[in-house]
């Protein structure tokens, strides 16, 4: 098992590297990837969720360096990560894929999952002999409320609308028994279930709904008739894909808010006369002029640390206004993104509780 981590590790830095490098020009004439080409392709344009998720792509390079003998070709083959052909010689499994690590909620990489640029071959690729495991895992830990998709470019759509826990179950074969297991030991409490439009997604969300439905609190989003989260994303935007979970999901009464720190524990939120304070860790955050209208939620945002001041206005059901917010918070306080993002979903949450 250590050999097997330790090789995975390996392989995944290696295609990170190949995913970053530039390879091909994109529509603009700007260099780029093969894997960042396909992701923007699909409406995926931010980079920070590229290097969060260490996402890597496969260009065929790994054999290259590679020696030509030794143990670690037959200990690649075993994990699946090379393939003998007939011929004896070994081809790449995700050869011209995108590439995703697969992580339990501790952060190890427990297998890869592979999405293929090339529309003409198998979509979807796995390591042999291993669960196919939950995408973007880490987040039931922090969250007590999920939305689950069937694939990881959908998890990706939803984190472009500044929906950061989503969680992919990999296609529709449902959920085993430790992963439910896993999320009530994690104290997750509500489920919301965004499966495909088309039938197999709907008939597979009726079944979870009566599945989980014994253990958590379970809502469902029907996408429109041959849609799935992506395709929405594409087609109507971040804004719109937000608005479906909003309207369905508790994102309005705080359930979507992290189990750290809850922004209903009222002895954070002090009001004042053009608004209220809320102080996270040793950040302190002052909302003035609040607005809601029935598509914006707009406020001036006052940051304070240690001195500093950070001031902007935005409008918080703007996803990029908060990933720029965040990026500015970020580099005003150094601060972690992981950190920023789970203050401004709070700053979100208490918004709309005013």
């Amino acid at each position: 098992p250590e050999r097997s981590a330790e090789l995975l590790e390996r392989v995944v830095s290696f295609y990170e590297k190949t995913f970053a490098g530039d390879t091909i020009t994109d529509e603009k004439g700007s260099p780029t990837s093969e894997g960042k080409f396909y992701l923007e392709s699909r409406g995926i344009t931010d980079a920070g969720l590229f290097g969060k998720h260490r996402l890597g792509y496969a260009d065929g390079s790994l054999l290259k360096a590679l020696p030509k003998d030794g143990p670690i070709l037959k200990e690649l083959e075993t994990l699946g990560v090379l393939v003998r052909m007939k011929d004896g010689n070994y081809i790449e499994r995700f050869r011209y894929c995108v590439v995703f690590p697969i992580l339990d909620v501790e952060g190890n990489i427990t297998t890869l999952y592979a999405r293929n640029c090339d529309s003409s071959q198998k979509k979807h690729l796995y390591l042999p002999d291993r669960p196919t495991g939950l995408f973007n895992a880490g987040i039931i830990k922090t969250y007590p409320e999920i939305v689950l998709v069937e694939s990881c470019i959908d998890a990706l759509s939803l984190e472009m609308a500044g929906i950061n826990n989503a969680i992919s179950i990999q296609s529709t074969n449902g959920l085993n028994e430790s992963e439910l297991a896993l999320f009530a030991s994690c104290e997750v409490r509500k489920i919301t279930l965004m499966l495909d439009g088309d039938k197999p997604g709907q008939t597979a969300a009726d079944k979870l709904m009566k599945t989980l439905s014994e253990s958590f609190k379970v809502a469902n989003i029907a996408l429109p008739e041959g849609h799935d989260p992506n395709s929405y994303l594409q087609e109507s935007g971040s804004e719109k894909l937000l608005s479906l979970l909003a309207g369905t999901a508790d994102f309005a009464n705080n359930d979507n808010i992290s189990k750290k720190e809850s922004v209903t524990n009222t002895s954070n939120v002090n009001h004042t006369k053009d608004g209220f304070t809320l102080k996270m860790g040793l950040r302190y955050y002052e909302v003035i002029g609040l607005e809601k209208k029935p598509r914006s939620l707009k406020a001036t945002i006052r940051v304070e640390k240690a001195g500093k001041l950070h001031v902007d206005t935005i409008d918080f059901y703007s996803s990029r206004q908060r990933r720029q917010l965040s990026q500015d918070i970020c580099n005003a306080f150094e601060e972690p993104p992981d950190t920023v993002n789970a203050d401004i979903a709070k700053l979100l949450k208490a918004c709309e509780s005013e």
